[in-house]
């Protein structure tokens, strides 16, 4: 596993999970009807930031990006499988 895409995917994945459900409490507390777009703008740009640590993790264990797919749509079950996939990488370093 590489280290360095490893420390990016935490942070990306951390600061995209607080930007996606800060968007989701700005939208349950919105006030009447209206959607405004400064309230879907920070769950997608959470959503985003998700994918792309997930992205980084699964390059950080040589698999192919598809895998991220699998933790961005099904995020409990998907996290599981993307920390128990076999390190392909070459760079063995264990944490």
């Amino acid at each position: 596993m590489t280290k360095r895409y490893a420390t990016l995917a935490a942070a990306s994945i951390l600061t995209g999970a607080i930007v996606r459900y800060a968007g989701i409490v700005a939208l349950i507390r919105r006030h009447g009807n209206e959607i405004t777009p400064w309230i879907i703008v920070p769950a997608i740009i959470g959503n985003l930031l998700v994918l792309a640590g997930f992205a980084l993790y699964v390059k950080s264990k040589g698999r192919n990006l598809a895998w991220a797919l699998l933790g961005f749509f099904n995020e409990l079950i998907g996290i599981c499988v993307l920390m128990y996939l076999t390190d392909r990488s070459g760079d063995r370093w264990n944490t």
